[in-house]
């Protein structure tokens, strides 16, 4: 059976997780992209603006915050936002 890579749904899971490709719901799952996954940090500035971003899911953000936070970035989006601000002061 088929498999891909999608972005985790849990903090414990890791980069991502493989599912069986027949059970990809777009609904449900986002496909995980290794080469972006692999491209350097964003600035603290590109990251906040991905906040406001209406196309950008959560856990993307979050993800990104993680690479300018490092791995222990709050987990909730205001704490995330306040971060990335006290960044740039």
């Amino acid at each position: 059976m088929e498999t891909m890579k999608v972005k985790p749904w849990s903090e414990d899971q890791g980069d991502y997780v493989v599912i069986n490709k027949a059970d990809f719901d777009q609904d449900i799952h986002e496909a995980f992209d290794e080469k972006a996954a692999n491209a350097p940090a964003k600035t603290p500035a590109e990251v906040l603006a991905m906040a406001t971003d209406t196309g950008v899911h959560f856990k993307t953000f979050q993800a990104e915050a993680r690479k300018v936070l490092g791995e222990n970035a709050p987990s909730t989006k205001d704490d995330i936002i306040a971060a990335l601000t006290a960044l740039q002061a």
